[in-house]
């Protein structure tokens, strides 16, 4: 018998829980009827109309336009510098003095060798001449039936070795004026002048990487130059945004260096490939800088203009809203305190605000705060003050 109560009491137990969940989990298919008396605290904010700017902001470097190495062509001790770090120059200028006395033993050895080879030269020229005399000499003779056809085939053959040895002293001579040449040229090397495609802009000294009486072997760097009459901001857009950059753009620079100014400049470059690893893209914008406040280096923010609009709608970004996969807004009836989902299209984002596309027709106020519990048509209850009620929508 007490087997059975406790069955009894085991079902009817067990029904009450059964209850229970389905009356739950019908709460939850149709909140909306649960919430049809109970009303929900939200805040709001206005629909309103304005301007709106698709801004975007860019971190980047800014490089020098121009950056080359000065360093000398041949190896010496550092005699003289005759400039510094952060000196203009002029092409032309002379920047650097190496000691110079060994390429000059080296010019006046090759002058030497040349004066030598040149003397030669006359030698074989005049003893050219003496043979040149024997041959004719030796061929009369001949056609007199004098001497034997031996004889005169030796003098020929005199004649024609005499030849050789004139070509030779000839070559000689242009060997050494070629050394000479070289000679020179190390020589003007030992003379560092600062040199680029002149195009009316001074350089300015960027870095000193020696100091007077160094030794220094070819190619060994003594300062750098740079053009910083226009620089280069160097940005990495994501690929999202690399569709709206274009050249010609015009990009707003600000460092921290030089706070309270903004440096305009435009896109120039932009790389036809994404970086596999960082999925972004190079854009390099020229950024004229006439008074040199900015300096090849800097940290920089970089703001691209996409679009701009004017007197567009525009709710409140937080009012956004998630509901059956769409994106939507809750606008509520202040008159019967009762919130509808209208879905929506959103456009460009701006100071906490954010456009919407579609639909057009809608006003009033949407709600800010306690969308993620309020359904559509739930009653609400406002507890913020938004200001004067804007003309009810839908």
């Amino acid at each position: 018998m007490k087997r059975v109560i406790l069955i009894v009491i085991g079902a009817l137990l067990a029904a009450m829980l059964g209850w229970s969940i389905f009356t739950k989990i019908a709460q939850v298919k149709n909140p909306s009827q649960t919430n049809k008396t109970a009303q929900v605290a939200v805040e709001i904010g206005p629909i309103t109309r304005q301007a709106v700017v698709d801004r975007r902001m860019f971190t980047g470097a800014l490089e020098a336009e121009s950056y080359f190495i000065v360093a000398p062509k041949v190896a010496g001790r550092l005699e003289k510098l005759t400039v510094d770090i952060g000196d203009t120059l002029n092409t032309g200028d002379v920047i650097a003095q190496l000691d110079s006395l060994e390429y000059e033993q080296q010019v006046q050895q090759a002058q030497a060798e040349l004066q030598v080879a040149h003397a030669q030269l006359e030698e074989s020229q005049a003893s050219q001449e003496l043979i040149a005399q024997d041959l004719q000499r030796d061929r009369s003779l001949r056609e007199q039936k004098i001497i034997s056809q031996s004889d005169l085939d030796g003098a020929e053959a005199r004649f024609k070795v005499g030849q050789a040895k004139v070509r030779l002293a000839q070559a000689a001579v242009q060997q050494k004026e070629a050394m000479l040449g070289a000679a020179k040229v190390r020589l003007s090397y030992s003379r560092i002048v600062a040199s680029w495609p002149d195009n009316g802009r001074q350089r300015v000294v960027g870095e000193r990487y020696v100091d007077v009486g160094a030794m220094l072997r070819a190619n060994d760097p003594i300062l750098s130059v740079v053009d910083i009459s226009s620089l280069r901001a160097v940005l990495h857009v994501p690929e999202r945004d690399f569709a709206s950059v274009e050249i010609g753009q015009v990009v707003d620079i600000v460092t921290d260096a030089v706070p309270g100014r903004v440096f305009q400049g435009k896109v120039r470059r932009i790389a036809p490939v994404v970086q596999t690893a960082s999925r972004q893209v190079r854009v390099e914008v020229e950024v004229p800088n006439d008074d040199n406040a900015l300096k090849p280096g800097l940290f920089v923010r970089a703001f691209i203009t996409y679009a701009r609009r004017s007197d567009v709608l525009t709710v409140p970004q937080v009012a956004l809203a998630k509901r059956q996969g769409g994106t939507g807004v809750f606008v509520v009836n202040t008159a019967e305190k009762v919130a509808r989902f209208i879905p929506v299209m959103p456009g460009i984002v701006q100071d906490g605000r954010v456009e919407i596309l579609k639909p057009l027709d809608i006003s009033g106020f949407v709600v800010t705060l306690g969308q993620h519990i309020v359904n559509d048509g739930s009653p609400v209850r406002i507890v913020n003050a938004p200001g004067p009620v804007p003309e009810s929508g839908k």
